[in-house]
């Protein structure tokens, strides 16, 4: 069974919101403790405490537009976490091409259990599109993920959700290449 590791709720719920407050209780009701973490949650238990946090943070969003925000105000977040740290230290050394062939590398420090490896394609210069397989997240918040990653190296992307089928999603990533290799 595919969990998502404590380390990602650190990063999102402890660290990137400070979660407090009024939250605190209703994160609890779908199945997490920020007071008292378990070493991993079941994918519903992720998928609910995103939608409590989308409806206290982003109310005026649309759903996927609050899971895309969520995403990446994550990113931050989660690379204040040891396992997030190490990540941290690697990305300023690593090309945008490079960052998305490492996509899936950087999205299975989050996962606990056995899934079937994303798969990133690419496209064309500065075009990638990943697909992930599976019971293991949930797409938009992948693309703000993607997307704040990405910028942190510099990088100006269109990050979108291409596709979601029941077993798998696909995100689009794309960027000028012309103009990064001129920076």
């Amino acid at each position: 069974m595919v969990q998502i590791a404590a380390s990602t709720f650190e990063g999102m719920f402890i660290r990137a919101l400070k979660v407090n407050g009024p939250i605190v209780g209703r994160l609890k009701a779908v199945g997490f403790n920020p007071e008292r973490m378990e070493p991993a949650y079941a994918v519903e238990v992720w998928r609910q405490s995103l939608n409590v946090a989308a409806m206290e943070y982003y109310p005026t969003l649309s759903p996927a537009d609050a899971e895309f925000q969520l995403g990446a105000r994550m990113v931050r977040g989660y690379l204040g976490t040891i396992v997030g740290k190490v990540i941290e230290a690697a990305l300023p050394f690593l090309s945008a091409d490079a960052l998305c062939m490492r996509l899936p590398r950087f999205f299975s420090s989050g996962i606990v259990g056995d899934v079937r490896p994303p798969e990133v394609t690419k496209v064309g210069p500065g075009h990638y599109q990943v697909t992930l397989f599976g019971d293991q997240g949930v797409p938009w918040f992948t693309a703000g993920a993607v997307d704040a990653v990405l910028r942190i190296n510099k990088i100006s992307p269109k990050v979108r959700v291409l596709e979601v089928k029941p077993t798998s999603f696909t995100v689009d990533i794309a960027w000028d290449a012309q103009a990064q290799r001129t920076k």
